[in-house]
């Protein structure tokens, strides 16, 4: 029983400091966003989402390893003695899911590029003065679900 419960205390500390679970999270939404608009779910680009979601937010967890020092040391520690571990599970994930959307649904190609181009624009600082978009309350909320619906009408676009 100590071990079960040792395990499932792992599991919960790699779903915690790693961006598996928030992937994960954008895998089911895929799949839900099908389901509730009765399309069959396609597993492939919800596997894409799972890559791209996986991706985008440990890059992000990496930039900004310096303000989960104080928010979230478990999580800063992890990702200084992995980081370029993180940083290359996060290259070959960005890749494969452009590869997979490319052999599945070649239109949706551009896809790829909407999550990548909205998180450099969030996490940057245009000019003296003027806080980053990251900075900015709600902003996140907004910019994300914006590009989700972008991305699904994209997708969908015959």
């Amino acid at each position: 029983m100590n071990e079960i419960l040792t395990d499932l205390l792992t599991i919960y500390k790699i779903l915690t400091v790693s961006s598996i679970f928030i992937g994960i999270v954008g895998f089911c939404v895929t799949y839900i966003v099908y389901a509730f608009l009765g399309i069959p779910p396609e597993f492939e680009m919800c596997f894409a989402v799972f890559l791209m979601v996986f991706s985008i937010y440990s890059l992000d967890k990496l930039s900004d390893s310096k303000e989960d020092l104080t928010n979230m040391p478990e999580r800063a520690e992890f990702l200084k003695r992995k980081s370029r571990f993180i940083y290359s599970c996060s290259i070959v994930a960005y890749f494969l899911a452009g590869l997979l959307i490319l052999i599945v649904k070649p239109i949706g190609l551009p896809i790829i590029f909407l999550p990548i181009a909205s998180n450099a624009v969030y996490g940057s600082k245009p000019l003296p003065g003027i806080p980053r978009l990251k900075e900015v309350p709600f902003m996140k909320n907004i910019l994300v679900a914006f590009i989700w619906a972008l991305e699904y009408k994209m997708q969908h676009f015959r």
